[in-house]
């Protein structure tokens, strides 16, 4: 059976409803979240109140960034998989998620994640040339040798973001909005990847918009191309990983100049 492009036709304004409750539900529990666990960490171990995006991070900590982590992509995930599988009853291959070719679907998106990792090295670099970096690095709350918490940013970053993610923006919002528009299905899908992606750098955002857009324009035509959101999954899990990967051992040994101090 040839798997299916995307969910079924559906109005448009269901499909931006859907993206404004998913939206208003990642952002109001990552705000109550945070704001909780700032408040707890705060008062329990007589920290001050963080004064900056760093010092927040710091308070919150690796392991509550996962929590944050597990449940906005909880959410990612389970808006495409309630509206389609569950209310609209779809299979699932509707979402691009099938086993059909999946080894070389696999093979595929692991070729993909070092095209994505060259893309962003060259658009980081433009704008480096250009006097404009983003600090989206120097934010995460790693220390020089914590392996717990670096094996926390490496699942949720490298593992749980790229599958969440791709279910929402390639497996449910591309497909849907393919059914009206091909310009649209694109433009829409890295636009709003990219907006999600927008709060997780404090200076420099427009690199971290412009490569994350990009990003989901290529994505996105994997997805198209193959019928599979297999490709777009790998290539998203080995950009992450390789990037928090790099991350870490930057951190570790200092061996660059952007290292994030401890």
């Amino acid at each position: 059976m040839t798997p299916t492009t995307g969910p079924g036709r559906m109005p448009p304004w269901q499909i931006v409803l859907d993206m404004l409750l998913v939206a208003v539900a990642t952002v109001g529990l990552a705000t109550v979240l945070t704001a909780g666990l700032v408040a707890m960490r705060a008062g329990s171990s007589g920290l001050p109140e963080a004064s900056t995006p760093m010092a927040l991070m710091r308070l919150i900590g690796a392991d509550g960034l996962l929590v944050i982590i597990v449940v906005q992509n909880a959410c990612f995930a389970a808006l495409p998989l309630i509206r389609v599988v569950w209310l609209r009853r779809e299979p699932w291959s509707a979402l691009g998620l099938h086993g059909g070719q999946l080894l070389r679907n696999i093979a595929l998106g692991s070729g993909l994640g070092i095209v994505l990792l060259l893309l962003n090295g060259l658009i980081g670099a433009l704008f480096q040339a250009a006097g404009v970096t983003q600090n989206q690095a120097q934010l995460y709350p790693l220390s020089p040798g914590d392996r717990v918490g670096q094996l926390m940013l490496f699942i949720g970053a490298a593992l749980l973001a790229p599958l969440g993610e791709e279910i929402l923006f390639r497996g449910y919002l591309f497909g849907a909005v393919l059914q009206h528009s091909r310009l649209l299905a694109y433009l829409s899908s890295a636009l709003a990847f990219a907006l999600a992606h927008s709060l997780s750098a404090t200076e420099g955002v427009v690199v971290l918009l412009a490569t994350t857009f990009v990003i989901g324009l290529v994505l996105a035509a994997a997805r198209e191309r193959t019928g599979s959101l297999v490709p777009a999954i790998m290539a998203h899990l080995v950009n992450n990983a390789v990037a928090v990967s790099a991350l870490v051992a930057c951190l570790d040994n200092r061996v660059a100049a952007w290292c994030p101090t401890s």
